[in-house]
Parts: structure tokens; sequence; C-alpha cells
């Protein structure tokens, strides 16, 4: 049986041996990681889920930990969904520690962040409170700010220039 698959809009590999598939899909975005280094963060991190390998997991755990929210509300960090992300959509998950108008904390929001990209090449991302409206003791502290503030740490965060890391 030969595998067809399609990188973009013009490389195909085709070849009888799925393994071998793979291998030259991976030479193949080596070389364009080469050519065109991922530009933002967001790139970065869907190039390594692409790559797929036990060393680019590494890579995307040092990502997380060193790049994406932690603090500020963010107090759990966020993490990469390395199992159920792809190519065509990252799913980070964060939490934001909330807080009164008194200054005291009254509860958590669990979010999921949806990276997806766009035929431009561009991306855009959905936030997903998993806990919104279920928790009737943390309704009194959600603000329409603490979605603003969520948007706009993301935005920055996601289009941030990547690092200059090694493939």
């Amino acid at each position: 049986m030969k595998h067809q698959i399609r990188l973009s809009k013009h490389t195909y590999v085709v070849t009888t041996d799925f393994e071998e598939a793979i291998k030259l899909v991976k030479i193949i975005l080596d070389r364009k990681y080469e050519e065109e280094p991922p530009k933002n963060i967001a790139e970065l991190i869907r190039h390594h889920l692409i790559i797929g390998t036990k060393e680019s997991e590494l890579k995307l755990e040092t990502l997380a930990r060193n790049y994406l929210p932690a603090g500020s509300g963010f107090d759990d960090g966020t993490r990469i969904d390395i199992r159920n992300s792809s190519k065509d959509l990252v799913i980070l998950h964060s939490k934001y520690h909330h807080m009164d108008e008194h200054g005291f904390y009254c509860g958590w929001s669990q979010m999921r962040i949806l990276v997806r990209w766009l035929e431009s090449g561009n991306f855009d991302f959905d936030i997903i409170v998993d806990n919104y409206g279920r928790d009737d003791a943390l309704a009194p502290c959600m603000k329409e700010m603490d979605f603003m503030y969520w948007d706009d740490v993301f935005a920055d965060v996601l289009s941030a220039p990547a690092p200059n890391a090694s493939k």
C-alpha cells in the first residue's frame, strides 16, 4: 500500500513503507526549519509537535516552563497537551487564581487555550473556561477584566519572538 503525505501545497511524500514516510517527513521538516525557523513561540511549539520525538517532547516541556504564563494569577503554570495536540491545533491547559476586591484569593478558573493556524499561516486562539458557570463560589470573583487580561497575556506570549533554539 502506498502512503502519500501532503506537507504543503507543493511537497508530497509517496512511499510504500509508512515508517520511511515518517522519516522523510521529519527530514523535510528539519530542512524547512533550517531555511525558515519559527518566528514566534506558537510556531516553535507547533514545530516540535510535528517532529514528535522524545527529544522534541522534552523541548516542549522546557518551552512551557520557560515561556508560557506562570505566576501573576497563573499560579499553577501552563502546560502543553502533547498527546491531544496536532500540527493544526495546539492545546494548552492553565489555571487562573482569582482575587476579590480585598485582595484575597477566591477561586480558580480552569482553562484550555486552543491555538489553531489559519490559511494565511498566522495563528488564532480561543480560551475556554472549563468551570465557568459551574462554580457558584467563583462567580462573584470573575470579572470581565480577567477575560481581557487572559486574552492579552496569551496573545503576547504566543506571538513573542521564538528563542534561537536548536532543532
